[in-house]
This record gives C-alpha cells, structure tokens and sequence, in this order.
C-alpha cells in the first residue's frame, strides 16, 4: 500500500502529505476498498492536455485525469494527473484558497474510484457533499 506524490513539469510542494494520505485511506476504508498503489502526478497545463489527448482524445485542458490500474476487486491502484495551474485558477475562479482547492482535487480524484461520479446534477451534488465532508475531516488532523 502506498500513496505517492510526484511532480512533472511544475515546481509545486504539497504540505501535509501525511494528514492527506490518512483522509485517503479513511475515505477507502469507509467504502470497502483497501489502497493498492496510488501515484499522483502534480502537472502543468502542457502535461495533462497531451495526457487528455493521447488517452481521452479531449483537445482541452483540465484539472485530473484518474487512471484505474487495478486487477483486483475493492483495491484503488491508479495512477492520477492533477494539473496545478488549471486548480490555481479555478480557486480564483471560485474565490477559495488555492491548497484548499488542490486538496479537494485530490479527493475528488479517489471519490470517483470509490464509487461517486458527477454526470448529473444529483451526482454532482453529491460529489461535492462527500468533497466538502471530508475536506472537513482533512483541516481536523491539521
């Protein structure tokens, strides 16, 4: 089991990689999943539209692309590209702080491999309810 952070092409320093780590495997572990090997790539807008075009064929950028790489059931491995410039805009966007949306982003990325999804607008609501609790949980173990 392990979670990882990686940078590729953006200089960015992730704070309290620990206390994220633990939401993370609460949030798994609350669902009946266990962490198989999680790597995030911490990228810039080039990286994650190439990444969007090669994998997704979508000529745009975004904030993640969530890669499942699991071969076993109720076991999250997957490789996830977060793009830090294009979550830097969006707290502008959505007058938040940045670290704050870059966590979220995070979360949102394990949220889907866990079983939520935001296509409709129920679905959305209740992505960003499980979101909002467990960024609360998260400034808990800060």
């Amino acid at each position: 089991m392990s979670i990882s952070f990686y940078t590729e092409g953006v200089n960015y320093l992730l704070r309290n990689k620990k206390a994220i780590r633990t939401i993370i495997m609460r949030m798994c572990q609350e669902k009946g999943y266990s962490v198989g090997i999680i790597n995030y790539i911490l990228c810039s807008k080039q990286i994650i539209r190439k990444t969007n075009i090669k994998y997704l064929s979508h000529h745009y950028y975004t904030d993640i692309i969530t890669f499942p790489l699991s071969e076993e059931p109720k076991v999250i491995t997957a490789d996830i590209f977060v793009c830090i410039p294009v979550i830097l805009e969006n707290a502008k966007h959505y007058h938040t702080s940045a670290y704050a949306e870059v966590v979220r982003v995070l979360f949102h990325g394990i949220l889907h491999m866990i079983g939520f999804d935001d296509h409709t607008p129920e679905d959305i609501r209740k992505m960003r309810e499980a979101e909002e609790y467990w960024l609360s949980e998260f400034t808990i173990l800060l």
